[in-house]
């Protein structure tokens, strides 16, 4: 293959880009939103993280299927956040306060992974502020408060995308109504256009599933869209994970690594020639 000459202006342009996305954390980490209805396995399925792996908890109870590795010394969990009182609420600014602090003393460049678990009770615990700082702590959110909601919740997934370490945040899902076609989909329980924005966050987007089976409960991760539900993998392409995956995010890494060393093995036999 013949190689095409370069000016040294353009050959210095093509190294500055190539050191900019060489430095870029998120180049070489691993970002995923987890998606699932209730009982989907979706919090167990992050003591398969690279360890150590750090969950941030919103969900009431729900680490409690992590125990055993977190007996183990594998997954950390802060529950500080699970528990909120709507008239004195104080979890996001709690929240707020210690993640800033960790990130301040350089705590996430040394983790393997960081969890936030999960998107849906952090936006609740969002609002609630929200309607504290408007003086109808506990009350009916009105019109105008969701506004402030939505970019509370924003800021904060802009600002865990872009951590030093592998990423993984968890939600529920919600029943919405395509306006055109009027199919049913499932999308993020979250408010207004944070449901596609969000996601757009992340370069893996997987749906956790579990089916009823002769043989017991079947659980997996969808990587590929299936219509009604918003899956994609750019980690897996190219055929490289399946439509339905085991739900062990350590083994979809190595998955993803070996296809690549294979991938580099080909392209370098290719120059060579």
């Amino acid at each position: 293959m013949n190689k095409k000459i370069l000016s040294p202006e353009t050959q210095k342009e093509l190294e500055m880009l190539s050191s900019i996305y060489n430095k870029d954390v998120r180049s070489s980490s691993f970002r995923a939103i987890i998606l699932g209805e209730s009982g989907t396995g979706k919090t167990y399925m992050l003591r398969t993280c690279p360890p150590p792996v750090h969950v941030d908890s919103f969900d009431p109870g729900g680490t409690q299927s992590l125990d055993d590795a977190i007996a183990r010394g594998t997954v950390f969990a802060d529950t500080r956040f699970e528990v909120d009182n709507p008239k004195m609420p104080s979890a996001f600014d709690l929240f707020d306060r210690e993640f800033h602090r960790r990130k301040a003393a350089g705590y996430f460049a040394e983790i393997g992974t960081y969890c936030l678990d999960s998107l849906t009770t952090l936006a609740k615990a969002a609002l609630l502020k929200i309607l504290k700082l408007k003086g109808r702590p506990g009350g009916v959110p009105q019109q105008d408060d969701w506004l402030p909601q939505m970019t509370l919740v924003e800021n904060v997934i802009q600002e865990i995308s872009s951590l030093p370490c592998n990423v993984i945040v968890t939600g529920h899902l919600d029943i919405k109504e395509d306006a055109v076609t009027k199919q049913l989909l499932m999308r993020p329980m979250i408010t207004g256009k944070l449901t596609t924005r969000i996601p757009l966050l992340f370069s893996e987007i997987y749906v956790a599933e579990a089916k009823d089976t002769s043989k017991g409960i079947y659980y997996s991760l969808l990587t590929q869209s299936t219509g009604r539900y918003l899956a994609r993998t750019r980690l897996g392409k190219g055929g490289i994970f399946q439509i339905r995956e085991e739900p062990n995010i350590t083994n979809l890494l190595e998955k993803a690594k070996k296809a690549l060393e294979i991938t580099n093995s080909n392209e370098k036999e290719t120059t060579d020639e």
